[in-house]
C-alpha cells in the first residue's frame, strides 16, 4: 500500500478559550513545544488573557488574542482572517477548550438554561470547527483541530449537571460525524478529560470531591497541564493516524 505523502507542521496554534485553566495549559504546552504563532480567545477574563498575551511575547511568540461571538459564522471567520494577519501565519491548529456548566438540581432547571449551556458547548462549537476546517481545506493546510467534551458525556455524574453531560456526549458523537467529510486534509479528533483541578471545579462541595476521588485509580484529580498533554498529542503529527477518535485522560475511572 502506497504510504499516503503529508506534512503536517504546528506552525500556528489557535486556542478557544484560551484564558481558562485548561486554556492557559494548553497554551503553554504549544509554545514549550516550539509553537512561535499562538491566537486564542477568552471570554470575560480580559486580564488573564492579557497577562498570558505579555507572557507569550516575552518568549517571542507571535501572539494575538480577542473575544469574538462564537455563535456568529461571519463575525469568527472575519476572526480568524484577523489572527492570521496578525502573526503572519496560517492556522494549522486549532483547540476547542469553551464550556459553561451551570449545575442546578433538575427542578431549577429551565429551558433557558439548557438552550445557553447547548449554545456555547455544542453548537457554537459547530460553528467554529466548520469554519476551521473549511479554511484548512480551501488553503490546502494539512491541519488537526481538537475538541475537548467530558468524561461526563461518557459517564454522567449526576442531575445536576445533566445539561452539561447532555452537551458533552453530544460533542463526542459530534467528533466522528464532522471529521470523515474533511478526512485525510484535516484531522478532527476529541479529548474527554475526567476530573482535573480548575476554577470550575473548585466550586464543588467537598463531599462530591472524596466520593469522586475514590471513584479514580489515579486517587487525585488531574492537573490543567497533564490534560494538556493528551490535547498537544492529538493536534500533533504524531497521531497522523487518528480521525474521528475521543481520548479519555481521567486517570482510570469507575
Amino acid at each position: 500500500m502506497q504510504q499516503q505523502k503529508r506534512k503536517e507542521k504546528i506552525r500556528h496554534a489557535l486556542v478557544l478559550g484560551g484564558s481558562g485553566d485548561l486554556g492557559v495549559a494548553v497554551v503553554r504546552e504549544f509554545v514549550a513545544n516550539g509553537v512561535k504563532a499562538v491566537s486564542f480567545t477568552y471570554g470575560s477574563n480580559l486580564r488573564t488573557a492579557a497577562r498570558l498575551a505579555k507572557e507569550l511575547k516575552k518568549k517571542g511568540v507571535k501572539t494575538y488574542f480577542a473575544s469574538p461571538d462564537l455563535l456568529d459564522d461571519k463575525a469568527f471567520r472575519a476572526f480568524l482572517d484577523k489572527a492570521v494577519r496578525a502573526v503572519g501565519e496560517e492556522i494549522t491548529t486549532m483547540v476547542n477548550t469553551v464550556a459553561i456548566s451551570p449545575d442546578r438540581p433538575l427542578k431549577e432547571q429551565t429551558v433557558e438554561l439548557w438552550r445557553r449551556v447547548l449554545d456555547v458547548n455544542l453548537i457554537s462549537s459547530f460553528i467554529v470547527t466548520r469554519a476551521v476546517a473549511d479554511r484548512m481545506k480551501r488553503k490546502g493546510i494539512p491541519g488537526s483541530i481538537v475538541l475537548v467534551a467530558s468524561d461526563n458525556g461518557i459517564n454522567a455524574h449526576s442531575p445536576f449537571s445533566a445539561p452539561y453531560d447532555s452537551s458533552k456526549a453530544a460533542q463526542i458523537h459530534k467528533t466522528k460525524n464532522i471529521a470523515e467529510p474533511y478526512a485525510p486534509g484535516v484531522r478532527i479528533n476529541s479529548v474527554s478529560p475526567g476530573w482535573f483541578n480548575s476554577k470550575l471545579n473548585r466550586t464543588v462541595p467537598k463531599r462530591e470531591v472524596q466520593k469522586e476521588t475514590k471513584k479514580i485509580w489515579l486517587k487525585r484529580f488531574l492537573e490543567p497541564q497533564e490534560v494538556a498533554w493528551a490535547i498537544y498529542f492529538l493536534a500533533s503529527p504524531k497521531a497522523i493516524a487518528l480521525y474521528g477518535q475521543n481520548i479519555v485522560p481521567n486517570g482510570g475511572y469507575r
